[in-house]
C-alpha cells in the first residue's frame, strides 16, 4: 500500500474499531493520525546467545 492508501484507511476507520499497524519508521502523517504509537527497542535477545526461535513464543 502507498502512503495515501494507508492514510485513507485510517481516516475511514470507524471510531471504535481497532486498527493495528506494525513496522518500523512510521511516516509522520501516520503517527499524527494514530491514537496510540509505541516504539519497541531490543535491549537483549536470546538469538544473540545462539538460542533458536521457539514455536509459540517467537513465532
Amino acid at each position: 500500500m502507498d502512503l495515501e492508501q494507508v492514510l485513507d484507511l485510517i481516516k475511514a476507520k470507524p471510531r471504535l474499531r481497532h486498527l493495528v499497524l506494525t513496522g518500523r519508521d512510521a511516516h509522520p502523517q501516520v503517527i499524527e493520525l494514530a491514537d496510540t504509537v509505541s516504539e519497541i527497542r531490543k535491549i537483549k535477545h536470546a538469538y544473540r546467545q545462539g538460542i533458536e526461535p521457539q514455536p509459540g513464543i517467537d513465532y
